[in-house]
């Protein structure tokens, strides 16, 4: 079983599929992949695959997107927006899909068993996918690991140290 991981950011992934040309959905994130690095460490354990994401454009779902690409970037490092997708192609906000409802065409609409959730990257995003049982999966490697992702965005040439780190990270025992 694997799982993807972006410091304190990770999950196991249930489904990964092809969309559309570099388009995936990973679960419920919308990937446009730009780079894919296979990484062999001395260790068949420790091998992972690191992901990068170009951004796509936002729904146009929320006001002032640039504003909360800027706060989003500035607080965690990347920007993603959350909504609904009725019936595989109408947008709906992530409260719309909370509540189960939505008005399409001047009326309300139950949208319950009709709605996907989706995560879009709005820019640029790194992560790690790595077995559940790689060294990577240490809380105590989180923040780091973070950290590292977060200035590979930035154009830090930081890559050979990270996998450096998580050479040096001891092996998970069962």
């Amino acid at each position: 079983m694997a799982g993807w991981w972006r410091g304190p950011r990770n999950l196991r992934i249930n489904n990964f599929r092809q969309v559309e040309g570099s388009h995936f959905l990973m679960d419920v994130h919308e990937l446009n992949i730009s780079r894919i690095a296979a990484v062999h460490q001395e260790v068949y354990y420790r091998k992972f695959v690191y992901v990068e994401v170009a951004p796509d454009e936002p729904t146009g779902l929320y006001d002032d997107p640039d504003e909360m690409i800027a706060r989003q970037i500035e607080r965690s490092g990347f920007a993603n927006e959350e909504y609904g997708l009725v019936d595989g192609k109408l947008p709906v906000t992530r409260e719309e899909y909370d509540d189960g409802a939505a008005i399409i065409e001047g009326r309300p609409v139950d949208i319950v068993g009709r709605c996907a959730l989706r995560l879009r990257h709005t820019s640029p995003y790194n992560f790690i996918i790595a077995p559940f049982m790689s060294p990577i999966n240490n809380n105590k490697f989180d923040y780091e690991l973070e950290e590292f992702l977060n200035r590979l965005l930035q154009g830090d040439d930081v890559f050979d140290p990270m996998c450096e780190a998580i050479n040096r990270l001891p092996k998970r025992e069962i």
